[in-house]
């Protein structure tokens, strides 16, 4: 059985114990990586050194670095793409199932951009970015 790293939803993740994150931080859920492709609320700029895409909120001026980590494939253990290419785990996929996660990735030109890709199993080497946990102030 694959680890469960959010057993809530998008919209009110609940970090478990097998979260790989360290303390205060989580693994980012789907609906939070896909907001990085908002153009309308962020912005993207390729960066060359070190190669990855810089990701930056319109209106807060928040940012987040991803860096072309590549990926370790499944069957041969071997890193590949590093510095062309990144996947990142979300902590569940969009149909919330916990054992299939969405990673997403981009091709390291500026002419195509980061997508979102498909589903992977967890046996595929993607990259982590955890993002910081907040605390409701209500």
């Amino acid at each position: 059985m694959q680890p469960i790293w959010n057993e809530g939803t998008d919209e009110s993740p609940v970090k478990t114990n097998s979260d790989p994150s360290p303390s205060g931080f989580r693994v980012p859920t789907h609906a939070e990586m896909v907001s990085l492709f908002t153009t309308s609320a962020v912005t993207r700029v390729w960066q060359s050194n070190p190669a990855g895409w810089l990701f930056t909120d319109i209106n807060n001026g928040n940012s987040i670095f991803l860096p072309a980590a590549g990926f370790r494939r499944h069957h041969t253990s071997e890193i590949e793409y590093a510095g062309v290419e990144g996947n990142y785990w979300s902590s569940r996929d969009a149909d919330g199932a916990a054992n299939l996660n969405y990673a997403w990735g981009w091709n390291g030109t500026s002419t195509y951009g980061p997508s979102i890709d498909v589903g992977y199993y967890k046996v595929s080497g993607m990259s982590i970015r955890p993002v910081a946990e907040w605390e409701d102030d209500d």
